[in-house]
């Protein structure tokens, strides 16, 4: 698969929801094209919690909501981690 973007991640935080914090999801700040956007997703991957740290990934534009141009939210984004797992993002936040 091919992963020709570069993203750099300048933070990561966490939101637990439901059950006692049972569903736990990742907000991520990126630079991906110039652009500061947060991504949403997922702590797991297969049952197994994602390591996903501040730092520079590979990635691939996975689904565009919109034309180009436009506002990119609701863009979804895989992001290569070291460990070679994928982890799957959506833009929800969009900043200067």
């Amino acid at each position: 698969m091919n992963y020709p973007l570069k993203v750099h991640v300048s933070a990561v935080r966490l939101r637990n929801y439901g059950c006692g914090g049972c569903y736990a999801q990742l907000l991520v700040d990126t630079v991906i094209d110039q652009k500061k956007l947060e991504l949403d997703g997922t702590l797991l991957y297969s049952f197994s919690q994602v390591h996903l740290v501040p730092g520079d990934y590979n990635a691939r534009l996975l689904k565009s909501s919109k034309d180009p141009g436009t506002s990119p939210l609701y863009d979804e984004y895989e992001l290569v981690l070291p460990d070679r797992t994928i982890w799957r993002g959506t833009v929800t936040g969009i900043s200067e």
